[in-house]
């Protein structure tokens, strides 16, 4: 993991060491506002964020490890836990029927 005190300086070492190292530099985004606000972050941030994250929580699966490059503000955000990251609420498929009680349980435990 690289560490830089702004945000702007880890999207440009992120750019930078991409040309040398590919997809394994990884750009961990902070939110944007102020911490623990309570406004959502914009959802490509969130997207960003969590593709990020499950791809550490491959971790001796991935054949590259990657390099994190993140700023003090994103890297002491709250993010999920690594156990969740694989989690989820399940598949729903169009047609497919559950009660809503189980629905509600999946959803849950999914985080």
């Amino acid at each position: 993991m690289l560490l830089v005190p702004r945000e702007r300086d880890a999207e440009a070492y992120a750019e930078a060491l991409a040309v040398w190292l590919g997809d394994t530099a990884l750009h961990f985004p902070a939110r944007p506002g102020l911490p623990h606000a309570r406004e959502p972050a914009p959802p490509g941030v969130t997207q960003r964020r969590l593709a990020v994250l499950a791809r550490l929580a491959l971790g001796e699966r991935d054949p590259q490890p990657p390099l994190v490059i993140a700023s003090v503000v994103a890297a002491t955000g709250f993010t999920a836990r690594r156990a969740d990251l694989g989690a989820g609420p399940g598949r729903i498929t169009a047609g497919g029927r559950i009660g809503l009680d189980a629905l509600a349980l999946q959803l849950v435990e999914g985080g």
